[in-house]
């Protein structure tokens, strides 16, 4: 869909974020997330559930979204240190990458 055509027309000499089809697709995910949380409330609602039906719905999706607040932030705090690699003094650094910018053994052969 939206996203598809995204990553299509993706071009890395791009001066900024296109409204159509980045924005869009970011605003029409999170608008159908919003309105996936709404329905569990309203399908509740419409089915007459007791006010525990609620309250644990409700709780369990506090669990999920402050799980995935705090995941955030762990994230921001102690950032994925994947690519970096230590030397054999223990020194952390970047991996060599080559000239064409692939990681990998540096040559100076071109």
């Amino acid at each position: 869909g939206l996203g598809v055509l995204a990553d299509r027309l993706w071009r890395a000499d791009r001066s900024s974020t296109p409204v159509f089809p980045d924005y869009v697709h970011w605003a029409l995910g999170y608008g159908v997330a919003l309105l996936a949380i709404v329905n569990c409330f309203t399908g509740l609602a419409a089915n007459g559930a007791a006010v525990s039906s609620v309250a644990l719905t409700a709780a369990a999706l506090g669990t999920v979204l402050g799980g995935g607040l705090v995941c955030a932030i762990v994230l921001a705090v102690y950032p994925y240190r994947g690519s970096r690699v230590k030397d054999g003094a223990g020194t952390d650094h970047e991996p060599a990458t080559s000239r064409d910018g692939t990681s990998g053994p540096v040559s100076d052969s071109t």
